[in-house]
């Protein structure tokens, strides 16, 4: 039976640090503040179980084609990200104490460094749309829940009819084949 002890605690939590690290290859460490204990992991790019494995991430030009209904389409120049990260799941006990914690990990290739343009479509009527394109200009394996924070636009890049800032503004008109 586990002792409630400090020392105790230690030495559970660096065995499975150390189980984790054999069976995983995840380079983790851990932080307590009294008897509450948290383990704090990094990227992780081999797995000890496939040493020869690597994980990869890449960007890769794209034509990526601008629309909407009743305007001409537009193809503006992009990137997309492209890779194999590592993840993985532990199964959990119940119940939960803190050295049990550890019991995921999820990378994917994803973008690290985007800049939002708005790009005009000439449409049927005569009018312009405007719409958000994000442009992407580096991408990395990041943590799974990153994705999520450069999902929507900033506030800088308004929607039409509103001003923009003349220095983020990339104008992109449709040609006409007349």
């Amino acid at each position: 039976m586990i002792q409630s002890s400090l020392d105790t605690k230690k030495t559970v939590m660096n065995y499975l640090l150390y189980t984790s690290v054999l069976v995983f290859g995840v380079r983790a460490s851990a932080v307590g503040s009294n008897n509450n204990y948290t383990l704090r992991r990094h990227k992780v790019h081999n797995i000890v179980l496939y040493p020869d494995k690597h994980s990869w991430c890449t960007s890769t030009p794209i034509k990526q084609v601008i629309s909407d209904v009743d305007c001409d389409p537009v193809e503006i120049d992009n990137l997309v990200c492209l890779g194999a990260c590592f993840s993985y799941s532990i199964p959990r006990t119940v119940p939960a104490n803190n050295v049990d914690e550890v019991n995921s990990y999820c990378d994917s290739c994803q973008p690290v460094n985007t800049l939002w343009i708005p790009v005009k479509l000439k449409c049927s009527d005569g009018s312009n749309h405007t719409k958000r394109v994000q442009l992407i200009k580096e991408c990395r394996c990041s943590s799974c829940s990153r994705h999520w924070e450069l999902e929507n636009p900033p506030a800088d890049v308004a929607d039409e009819g509103t001003s923009i800032q003349t220095s983020r503004m990339i104008q992109i008109y449709a040609t006409d084949e007349t």
